[in-house]
């Protein structure tokens, strides 16, 4: 009941109509907002659920641009008789590589390249 009562005195306010159903997805989220908020600053949530947070809030989620990734995967490069896991992804095909394979350059030669 009170909703619908807020979602009259909204609409008299502001001039507009909304749905029912987004009038009360918005003060929704605009109730939880600052919680939500709150949480994402806990250094030992979860990533999953830090990423999650970041979608609700449509911020974009943590990158890969340093060849670290937080979910393991098997390495491309080894046969399926090692089985070798590893978070290390190449930074160009985003494939999973483990240490043997992976490849050290200076910078110099990476100017090279």
């Amino acid at each position: 009941m009170s909703s619908i009562n807020s979602q009259f005195i909204y609409e008299a306010n502001t001039n507009s109509h909304m749905s029912r159903r987004k009038y009360l997805k918005s003060s929704a989220m605009s109730l939880i907002q600052p919680y939500i908020v709150r949480r994402r600053e806990i250094l030992t949530l979860l990533i999953t659920m830090r990423n999650r947070i970041k979608k609700i809030l449509k911020e974009p989620s943590e990158s890969t641009e340093t060849g670290q990734h937080s979910v393991q995967g098997r390495c491309h490069f080894c046969s399926w008789k090692r089985n070798r896991k590893t978070k290390t992804q190449c930074v160009q095909c985003q494939k999973y590589i483990c240490r043997e394979h992976t490849t050290q350059f200076c910078p110099a030669c990476m100017e090279q390249k």
